[in-house]
């Protein structure tokens, strides 16, 4: 599970989680931060591997009209 949090005075950042089958909680952690927003997280599993691809937008210029896939 990803998701970005938004708060009040400062940029978005993008967390995630691991989570069971039967819904517990694993472990969580801090997947990007710092000064420009990021928003929109998606995340993809590669069972074969055990690795996960995480995308998300960030807003590169600071005002909503440049934003990058990473």
């Amino acid at each position: 599970m990803v998701w970005h949090n938004a708060w009040p005075i400062q940029s978005r950042d993008v967390h995630g989680a691991r989570i069971s089958a039967s819904g517990q909680v694993l472990d969580t952690f801090v997947i990007s931060e710092g000064l420009d927003d990021r928003a929109q997280p998606a995340v993809a599993y590669d069972a074969d591997q055990d690795r996960y691809l995480v995308v998300y937008i960030v807003d590169t210029v600071g005002d909503g009209s440049d934003w990058d896939i990473y």
